[in-house]
């Protein structure tokens, strides 16, 4: 019964501020590594893009796809060739603004 009135010992405070230390450098650690990754799938993303561009540019420029000479029908396939770098840019936006979100919202 006495020990209910007994005053509790004082915390060693030099332990708890190591461990807070300690699991505060686990989480810096682990935040680097989601940036880490982030930036290696907006970089595998942009490659692809690239890539597939380039090689529609190839097939369209050879004649592969579509042919040479005027009208609608080669306008239309064309078109991907000065549309694909502004909607890589505009998915790149995209992708940065939504994961700011993400960041914001942790």
């Amino acid at each position: 019964m006495l020990s209910w009135f007994k005053k509790k010992s004082d915390e060693d405070y030099e332990q708890v501020l190591a461990s807070l230390a300690l699991s505060i450098q686990k989480q810096q650690t682990q935040l680097s590594e989601i940036r880490l990754r982030e930036r290696r799938a907006t970089l595998l993303v942009t490659i692809w893009a690239f890539s597939a561009w380039a090689g529609y540019v190839a097939l369209w420029w050879t004649g592969v796809l579509g042919q040479k000479g005027r009208g609608v029908k080669n306008a239309v396939w064309g078109l991907p060739v000065v549309i694909g770098p502004i909607v890589e840019k505009l998915e790149r936006s995209l992708s940065e603004a939504t994961k700011q979100d993400r960041r914001d919202q942790e």
